[in-house]
């Protein structure tokens, strides 16, 4: 543990000259083949016809696989097993997987996949929230509702009312390194995949349950993510799944990654959201419209330091000040910015820990208005005097806030 000295990410060097390895540098077998989804190009219907016979004679496809093809489950959802890996006939949205092409290169994959032959009927695609509403469509089987009380009777009966709605788009992740997956297969049926995801014990879960295996049989191994943003907490199980399944298929290891535009498609987003709300205020405390909140600030100095601090910028013994601050936000902060405001010299010095110089030792620690129920005014300028072990919250100083009090 440190305090004012940054200590280096253990591979930036390799970071910052090119030389760290993600998973699409790892060199591949010889006898690697390379996959590619064929996506549907509709936001929503049913497939009626489905013609890969150009797919598959294309060059370098070794195998063309369906819905049909895979060998136990047809699923890469997190948990409520409604997301195949490949669509079985409905379409839910526009580049979901259709097909799985495995090739000797990622180029014929993905140049082979763009000629199969889809129909599709066609059926009227919900793109907003506000559609959805009004078809009653839902991922779950309703509105959760958490309540205490009676909320509504008590906004009705408010002195003082607000409402409004805030709107948040959709966002796309956008890590840097794409998502990509390698398997490889292993004896008597084991497999070990190399993905790049944030839940590796998710992807061996779902390679288990699509190969039939015990998930002691699937080993998944995650050396560094380019980024992920919780883009990679569950997107990559489609990857990984494919991977293994074609490697099963074929007996050879079998990679497979997104270009960013196939990326961009197949992946799920940060959906948009729109939170209507409604709130009430039954009184008032000040005329302010505010409640006030004041703190009591005790400033001590430890009679054994736990670090070499033991005077302020002027060279003064540190003393009790008792000062007090109304916290009341305003002017936009909140509590610990009107901390800040304090006119001690050491407190200010305690809210800004970069100014210390001398690291901070592990068994630092920092008196809190948690400690020992010391809730309020009135604390003994020798309290300080306690063991170590009483002092709970790591913080930068021997100073802290002691009581806090709310006016009537």
């Amino acid at each position: 543990m440190s305090h004012g000295h940054p200590f280096p990410h253990d591979a930036a060097h390799l970071h910052v000259t090119g030389a760290a390895r993600y998973l699409d540098d790892l060199p591949c077998p010889a006898n690697c083949l390379h996959l590619a989804f064929g996506l549907s190009s509709i936001a929503s219907g049913q497939i009626t016809d489905l013609g890969l016979d150009q797919v598959r004679a294309h060059e370098g496809v070794i195998a063309v696989l369906t819905a049909e093809d895979l060998p136990f489950s047809n699923d890469v959802s997190p948990a409520a097993g409604d997301e195949p890996l490949l669509s079985e006939g409905r379409v839910h949205y526009s580049g979901q997987p259709i097909f799985l092409v495995i090739a000797t290169s990622h180029l014929s994959a993905r140049k082979a996949a763009r000629l199969a032959k889809v129909t599709y009927e066609e059926h009227e695609a919900i793109l907003s929230i506000e559609q959805a509403l009004a078809a009653n469509s839902r991922f779950e089987d309703g509105p959760r509702i958490y309540q205490k009380g009676d909320p509504s009777a008590a906004i009705a009966q408010a002195a003082h009312k607000i409402q409004g709605e805030i709107v948040i788009g959709g966002q796309e992740h956008f890590y840097l390194e794409g998502q990509a997956a390698l398997a490889l297969p292993q004896d008597d049926q084991e497999m070990v995949v190399h993905s790049s995801t944030q839940h590796p014990s998710e992807i061996q879960h779902k390679v288990a349950d699509a190969l039939g295996l015990q998930m002691q049989d699937v080993r998944v191994e995650v050396r560094r993510m380019g980024g992920a943003f919780g883009g990679k907490e569950s997107q990559g199980n489609a990857l990984a799944v494919a991977c293994a399944i074609a490697a099963r298929h074929t007996g050879r290891p079998c990679k497979m990654r997104y270009d960013r535009d196939d990326d961009m498609m197949i992946t799920g987003k940060r959906h948009d959201f729109r939170i209507s709300y409604q709130a009430g205020q039954d009184r008032v405390t000040r005329p302010s419209n505010r409640r006030s909140q004041h703190v009591n600030v005790v400033l001590v100095r430890e009679p054994q330091p736990l670090f070499d601090m033991g005077r302020d910028r002027d060279n003064r013994p540190w003393e009790p000040c008792g000062q007090q601050r109304d916290l009341t936000p305003r002017d936009g902060l909140g509590p610990r910015a009107e901390l800040g405001r304090c006119a001690c010299p050491f407190f200010e010095d305690a809210i800004r820990p970069a100014r210390f110089k001398q690291p901070l030792r592990r068994d630092a620690q920092h008196h809190f208005p948690h400690d020992r129920g010391k809730q309020n005014a009135g604390v003994d300028q020798n309290s300080h005097r306690r063991k170590k072990t009483d002092f709970r919250y790591p913080l930068s100083a021997s100073c802290g806030i002691i009581g806090w009090s709310a006016p009537a």
